[in-house]
């Protein structure tokens, strides 16, 4: 009884409802439903021709609304009722080929619309990879080039210092050098003057102080500073003791006795007053 109103209604909706309209008012959960229930209760009460009748019905609304997997689930169903309900081989055969074909189809259909986005994807890589691959290569060539430019400005700092450094070095032989020729001329003026100073002290020549004090201004300054009451005669004495002259040397070269140079120092050494225990020839030539 409950199949036969199954039929009425599938039959009073494909008479008032074509293919395309049964589309629109048949779900794909109502096919569903028939092809696991309505018909599994059918086959288990032993009403195969119901079951079978109901199976085709079945697929045709599925076609009717474009559903393939309940058309293929439905060419399954109505393969197994064939089987069970004795029908002949050729007949289970067919139904079971179409569900395979149908089968297979859908599941070519679903790996190109899986792979599909794949393809894409891969081609959005691809293309994204060859838009960035020119950059990396103009970022690589660039920092290529900056490495380069920075060692080539190193290299030119580093040769740069080097040159600067051996021009210092040069201008501090040079320095050096003038210097030390200086120095000798110096020296050899000294010595000169020294013994133009010691021959004019040997000949008692009245220019004597006057020359000393040329050539060695700082001495007769410096024992002026200590006592500015010092005369002639006792800066010639001093001049006479720096340039090294033993009490019998001044004695011959002035014209008189050594006693009388000894009494000179005495009183020398009271007027700039000189300690005792100083030694009179290194405290001047300490000046």
């Amino acid at each position: 009884m409950q199949h036969t109103y199954i039929c009425i209604y599938i039959n009073v909706l494909c008479f008032l409802f074509p293919v395309t309209g049964i589309r629109q008012h048949y779900t794909r959960s109502q096919i569903d439903t028939l092809l696991n229930y309505k018909i599994e209760s059918l086959k288990l009460d032993g009403r195969y021709e119901e079951a079978l009748a109901l199976n085709i019905e079945a697929i045709r609304m599925a076609e009717g609304v474009n559903y393939r997997e309940g058309v293929v689930r439905g060419y399954q169903y109505l393969g197994n009722l064939l089987c069970e309900s004795g029908q002949p081989k050729g007949e289970m055969g067919k139904y079971l080929l179409k569900y395979t074909r149908l089968g297979n189809n859908i599941g070519r259909e679903k790996e190109q619309k899986e792979g599909l986005p794949v393809m894409v994807l891969t081609k959005e890589q691809g293309v994204k990879y060859r838009k960035v691959t020119p950059w990396l290569h103009y970022v690589s060539l660039g920092m290529v080039i900056l490495c380069i430019t920075i060692l080539c400005c190193v290299l030119i700092h580093y040769k740069k210092r080097r040159k600067r450094n051996r021009q210092l070095m040069l201008e501090k032989d040079m320095i050096i050098r003038q210097k030390e020729m200086e120095s000798e001329e110096l020296r050899k003026k000294l010595n000169f003057a020294f013994g133009e100073v010691v021959a004019l002290a040997k000949e008692n020549a009245p220019s004597f102080l006057a020359r000393f004090r040329e050539v060695y201004p700082g001495i007769c300054k410096k024992l002026l500073g200590i006592n500015p009451k010092l005369v002639n005669t006792e800066l010639c004495l001093c001049a006479m003791i720096w340039l090294n002259f033993s009490s019998k040397e001044i004695a011959r070269y002035t014209y008189v006795q050594p006693k009388t140079v000894q009494i000179k120092k005495y009183r020398l050494r009271k007027k700039l007053g000189i300690p005792s225990d100083k030694d009179l020839y290194s405290w001047i030539r300490t000046l």
